[in-house]
């Protein structure tokens, strides 16, 4: 039942922001709104479904996001580098020192 009151609540925030603005796009709004992204969409569609309610124009976009081990090698740096680093240039470094190191 919770979700039929959220639904409800984001038709009636979307109606509302459409007589504001005119328009706007769904990213823009979840990111806004702090909702997922999907629910917008099909919350729109369902609003488009009813007839002459609101006009929807679908637009192609691509979205990139890093993975959480992107994530850490955009902090940490590569696992090739990690390892690069921990290495004794002069003496080399020793699998189990390096392992300890790295993990």
């Amino acid at each position: 039942m919770a979700s039929v009151s959220i639904e409800c609540r984001l038709d009636q925030r979307i109606l509302t922001l459409l007589e504001q603005r005119g328009s706007f796009n769904t990213r823009s709004f979840a990111n806004e709104f702090g909702v997922d992204h999907q629910l917008v969409v099909g919350t729109v569609k369902s609003l488009h479904s009813l007839g002459d309610v609101i006009k929807s124009e679908q637009e192609q976009s691509e979205f990139w996001q890093l993975t959480d081990e992107g994530e850490e090698v955009a902090a940490n740096g590569s696992h090739e580098a990690i390892v690069f680093a921990s290495t004794d240039p002069e003496k080399g470094t020793l699998q189990t020192e390096l392992l300890v190191c790295v993990v």
